[in-house]
């Protein structure tokens, strides 16, 4: 049995996140403010406003960051991965077992983005993440 999670419209036709089982599938996180736009900034504003985007998501599910247990980013240039990974590294506590994680680089991304994440989330524990 699926189970839908909806924060509000998409721009495309899909759902936001899905539950199977203990499993959330997050759709791909991006930079976008509440009014839709593009935070302004680099790959360290950008990277930390999609975790941001992720957190809430997932807190309306009851999870955390720290429940996390597979994400993909999605780079539209490699020279953004050392600032990218400084500040992903920032949202997890010392000690948090950190997720699996694959960084690729994609020819472009939507609206000007310079990162987008997926993710997979665990809530077997429900909520028992540290992060």
């Amino acid at each position: 049995m699926k189970t839908a999670l909806t924060l509000g419209p998409t721009t495309g036709n899909y759902t936001p996140a899905v539950r199977v089982g203990d499993l959330w599938y997050l759709s791909g996180q991006a930079a976008f403010d509440e009014a839709g736009g593009v935070v302004p900034g680099g790959i360290r504003e950008q990277t930390a406003a999609t975790l941001e985007n992720t957190r809430t998501l997932l807190s309306a599910a009851g999870l955390t960051l720290g429940d996390l247990v597979s994400v993909t980013v999605y780079l539209t240039s490699m020279a953004d991965w050392a600032g990218m990974n400084e500040v992903y590294g920032s949202f997890f506590p010392e000690g948090t077992i950190l997720p699996a994680r694959t960084a690729v680089a994609v020819s472009g991304l939507a609206e000007g983005l310079l990162v987008e994440m997926t993710c997979i989330a665990d809530a077997s524990g429900q909520g028992g993440g540290a992060a």
